[in-house]
């Protein structure tokens, strides 16, 4: 099973965001790190995650983590604002990076069966081939944001293309963004939580709805038939 994992900080706490197709949770944590996200998915959780860089999920295998590349692509339009060799260099990976949606998007557009998936895979083969080259030559560029920039997306490499052989996965997080951002302007107009038992209210709050939004119900109909049974 595949899940889609995203982060913020909800007042003082890192605010967290997991999910699927058929479930999601919420939780405020006392810290952003790996532990963390264990308790949350748990250390023996099987299935493949999506997310952004932060470190903290670095403990999973390759095979099961796919990165983000719309954080990719925002790095990399930052790095396409410097001017001289850094911009021609970053537009170069931007061109990459198009033309490697164009095939997904063409690939969701047509029958996705064993056959449209392993023309997928030959279609990004050359494009994985020049973005590693243009990695490469990040390491040795002029420019130290690119160079730092390169070195650690080159570690990472592998885990950008799940998505191009597994089924279910997208090569975006967007799903868990667009799912935390409902929380983050709560964050914003409420001055966040003031104790332990409101952020536990936070994030069951925050669950229930977002499940009763998978499920097509109505969240304040189920609140009040809960607390009517209760």
């Amino acid at each position: 099973m595949a899940g889609v994992f995203s982060g913020s900080r909800f007042r003082s706490a890192p605010f967290f965001f997991a999910g699927n197709t058929v479930a999601v949770v919420f939780r405020v944590a006392g810290q952003r790190s790996r532990e963390s996200f264990h308790a949350l998915l748990g250390k023996e959780y099987a299935g493949i995650v999506n997310s952004d860089r932060y470190n903290a999920y670095y403990g999973l295998a390759a095979s099961r983590h796919q990165l983000c590349w719309a954080h990719l692509i925002r790095n990399l339009k930052g790095i396409a604002v410097r001017a001289g060799p850094a911009e021609e260099w970053a537009n170069q990976c931007l061109d990459l990076t198009k033309k490697l949606f164009e095939v997904w998007h063409t690939f969701l557009a047509g029958p996705q069966t064993e056959i449209g998936r392993a023309a997928l895979i030959a279609e990004v083969e050359p494009i994985r081939a020049a973005f590693v080259a243009q990695l490469e030559a990040g390491l040795g560029h002029s420019d130290a944001k690119v160079v730092t920039f390169s070195r650690e997306v080159a570690k990472l490499e592998a885990r950008l293309w799940v998505f191009v052989k597994v089924p279910g996965i997208e090569p975006t997080n967007n799903a868990a963004e667009r799912a935390l951002r409902p929380a983050v302007i709560w964050r914003k107009t409420s001055f966040g939580s003031q104790s332990e038992q409101g952020e536990r209210f936070v994030e069951r709050m925050l669950t229930v709805e977002a499940i009763c939004q998978l499920q097509g119900r109505n969240f304040l109909d189920f609140l009040a038939e809960s607390l009517a049974a209760a």
